[in-house]
């Protein structure tokens, strides 16, 4: 890992420890830095505030869960998937294939 850009990605984020002992293990090994990304933001208890003071250098997650409370943070990014989900129900609804989406610029 030395000296190397490292993205972890989870299912979930519940309480940020996992993540956390994660990151720190990749420095450990002297990462140069530490992206990581989730699906869920479950984010139980102070999971906010631990990660916003966890050595990554971004954190993503989709929003397929809503975030208990507003939080202003430039390491938290929250990306939306009602785009990608709408068009999947369009096609499902119109019995189309729903393999298309994931072709090239149709992702977005």
């Amino acid at each position: 890992m030395e000296g190397k850009d490292a993205i972890i990605f989870d299912d979930m984020i519940d309480t940020g420890g996992t993540i956390c002992e994660a990151i720190d293990m990749l420095f450990k090994f002297n990462a140069s830095k530490v992206y990581v990304g989730a699906t869920h933001p479950i984010f139980s208890g102070q999971a906010i505030e631990v990660m916003q003071n966890s050595r990554a250098a971004e954190i993503v997650v989709a929003d397929t869960l809503p975030i208990r409370k507003a939080f202003d943070s430039d390491r938290i990014k929250v990306v939306s998937l009602a785009s990608l989900l709408a068009k999947t129900i369009k096609k499902v609804y119109d019995c189309k294939s729903v393999s298309e989406l994931f072709k090239g610029e149709n992702l977005v």
